[in-house]
């Protein structure tokens, strides 16, 4: 049985780095949201990148942000339970 040489697994995962990387004069900036689950209405806090035009962010809908660091999101998130926008953990 042959195996495929262990530089071609390298040289893939090094274009899909590169693919990820933003591009000259596209600067890559974390920020911080409010993501809510639209089934059961849970929230957390989690880091969207900046990249090429929009935010990528985890699964979940955006319910606040962007914020600049983790205690606004969570600040955000108290809120949102007040107003049963989320659902209290």
């Amino acid at each position: 049985m042959r195996h495929a040489p262990k530089t071609a697994t390298i040289l893939l995962l090094g274009f899909a780095t590169l693919a990820l990387q933003p591009t000259t004069g596209q600067a890559a900036e974390a920020k911080w949201f409010v993501l809510r689950n639209h089934k059961t209405s849970d929230c957390w806090a989690a880091k969207g990148i900046y990249f090429g035009g929009k935010f990528a962010k985890g699964s979940g809908l955006i319910a606040g942000g962007p914020y600049s660091s983790e205690e606004a999101a969570t600040a955000r998130i108290a809120e949102l339970v007040l107003n049963a926008t989320c659902r209290a953990k």
